[in-house]
């Protein structure tokens, strides 16, 4: 099973990208900032690294150069998760060595996509479904 480090500050996109994670089965370990995803990696190992660029003790490339700082880090792909469009940020964080930046909001398909390219299980599970919306009152 793959282990990917998710590090994002809001909770409801912390939670809900670890669901989609988890129902096609990698194993999801999560972070609400940077010291947090430096201690989790330096005692860990990662398939793959997804780091919000917006987070409440520094940002998303100063978190993936320290990242790329530990020597059980090198190597592991990384991918930016952001709202933010500068094409000046976006330079700096492939010279930290993001391969990949998702736009926010990110698609379940999108997403899925993304870290199957990056971190594969072996065979394809599917999206996960979300339940149709009701027409009738509750």
């Amino acid at each position: 099973m793959s282990r990917i480090l998710l590090v994002e500050d809001l909770p409801e996109h912390r939670e809900f990208y670890a669901c989609m994670l988890r129902s096609v089965g990698y194993a999801v370990v999560t972070a609400g900032d940077a010291e947090a995803a430096l201690l989790l990696a330096s005692r860990e190992r990662f398939a793959l690294a997804l780091l919000d660029f917006y987070l409440p003790d520094r940002n998303g490339i100063e978190l993936a150069w320290s990242l790329r700082g530990l020597k059980c880090m090198a190597g592991v792909p990384m991918v930016m998760l952001s709202a933010e469009n500068d094409s000046n940020i976006r330079n700096l964080a492939q010279g930290a060595g993001i391969r990949c930046w998702l736009s926010k909001p990110v698609s379940i398909d999108e997403l899925l996509a993304t870290v199957r390219e990056y971190a594969p299980l072996g065979p394809v599970a599917p999206a996960p479904q979300l339940p149709p919306e009701r027409s009738d009152p509750l």
